[in-house]
C-alpha cells in the first residue's frame, strides 16, 4: 500500500469551486423555469437554460453543475432535453476535448421548437380520447351541460390544432 504522500500525488486536482449564482440570475432562473413549468419541463432543464442564457460565453458540463448544485444526472438530461428541442448548440474549442453549451442565437425558434415538441403532440394524442368521453358521454345521456362542456373542450382542441399551423412558423424558417 502506498503512503499517503504518494497516493495523492496521482489524484486528479479537485474540482474548482463556482460563486453562487447572482440575484440577477436567480431571478431569470425563476423567470424560466415559471415558463417552463406551464409546458411542463421540469425545474433543471429551465435553470440550466438561464445559466447558458446569461453566460457571457459557451459553459462545460462542470460549470452547470457547479453554479446551480444539481446533480450529473440532472444536468446530462437537462442539456440533451435542450439539444434535442434544439435550444442549444454544443461548442468545441480547438485543442479542447470539453464540450461547452450555449443558447440557439433565436429564443423565438427555441420557444417555437419547444412548443411544436411538448404542446403539439399533448393535442394530437388528446384528441382521439376527448372525442370518446363525449361520445360516451351522449351515450350515457349525460346533462346537457356536462355534454356542452365536452363539446367545446372537443372544439377547443380542434381548433388549436388547426391553428398551430398559422401561429408556429414551419421548422426551420
Amino acid at each position: 500500500m502506498k503512503p499517503p504522500s504518494e497516493k495523492s500525488a496521482g489524484r486528479r486536482p479537485s474540482r474548482p469551486s463556482y460563486e453562487p449564482l447572482q440575484p440577477h440570475e436567480i431571478e431569470l432562473a425563476d423567470f424560466f423555469v415559471r415558463m417552463a413549468g406551464i409546458l411542463g419541463v421540469p425545474r433543471s432543464v429551465a435553470e440550466i437554460y438561464a445559466l447558458l442564457y446569461v453566460s457571457s460565453g459557451p459553459v462545460d458540463f462542470d460549470h452547470v453543475q457547479g453554479r446551480l448544485g444539481i446533480s450529473k444526472g440532472s444536468v446530462s438530461q437537462g442539456l440533451k432535453f435542450l439539444r434535442d428541442h434544439e435550444m442549444i448548440l454544443s461548442v468545441k474549442e480547438p485543442g479542447s476535448r470539453r464540450e461547452r453549451w450555449q443558447p440557439t442565437p433565436s429564443l423565438a425558434a427555441s420557444l417555437v421548437a419547444l412548443l411544436r415538441s411538448q404542446v403539439l403532440p399533448a393535442l394530437e394524442q388528446a384528441q382521439p380520447g376527448l372525442q370518446r368521453v363525449l361520445a360516451d358521454a351522449q351515450a350515457r345521456g349525460s346533462q346537457p351541460e356536462v355534454i356542452e362542456r365536452l363539446s367545446r373542450l372537443n372544439r377547443w382542441n380542434s381548433r388549436a390544432l388547426e391553428l398551430a399551423p398559422l401561429l408556429l412558423p414551419p421548422p426551420g424558417a
